[in-house]
C-alpha cells in the first residue's frame, strides 16, 4: 500500500520547520522503511507523519435491474369499464392500488440486491486516516 505524507519537521543549518502536505504527498519507502523524499535536498528529517491511505470512500453507484413477472389480482367496484379493453388501460393507468401492491409484495419476495446489475461506479470522495478528503 502506498504511503501518503502529511506532514514533516525538517531541519536546515540548525532551523527547524514544519511542513504540512494538503492533500498529503506519496513517497516511497526502501526495505529498512526509511521515506524516501525528494521534496527537500540536504535536509534532516526530525519528524514524519505518515498516513496509511485511504481508509473509506463515497461512492455513486448506478445500477440497472431486470425482472419479469406475473401477479394475480381480483379487480372490484369496476366502474366505467365496458369491454376487457377497458380493463388493461385502466391497468396499465395504474388505476388500481390492488395491481401496484401486488407487484410490490412480488418484487419484495421475490429480488434482493444480487439481483442488480452495476452499470457505473463514480468515486465522490476519498478520506484518509484523519477523515480528511484526499484529493
Amino acid at each position: 500500500m502506498a504511503k501518503r505524507l502529511a506532514s514533516m519537521d525538517v531541519t536546515i543549518s540548525g532551523v527547524t520547520r514544519s511542513y504540512e502536505f494538503d492533500p498529503p504527498v506519496e513517497v516511497s519507502s526502501d526495505d529498512d522503511g526509511e521515506a524516501s523524499l525528494e521534496l527537500l535536498r540536504y535536509a534532516e528529517t526530525t519528524e514524519v507523519v505518515l498516513v496509511s491511505g485511504i481508509t473509506n470512500a463515497t461512492v455513486s453507484v448506478s445500477f440497472s435491474f431486470q425482472l419479469e413477472g406475473t401477479v394475480n389480482v381480483d379487480l372490484s367496484d369496476l366502474e366505467e369499464v365496458d369491454d376487457e379493453d377497458d380493463v388493461i388501460n385502466a391497468v396499465e393507468r395504474g388505476d388500481f392500488q390492488e395491481v401496484v401492491d401486488a407487484i410490490e409484495h412480488y418484487l419484495q419476495m421475490n429480488t434482493d440486491g444480487s439481483d442488480a446489475q452495476i452499470d457505473n461506479v463514480d468515486v465522490e470522495g476519498l478520506y484518509d486516516d484523519d477523515g480528511d478528503l484526499v484529493d
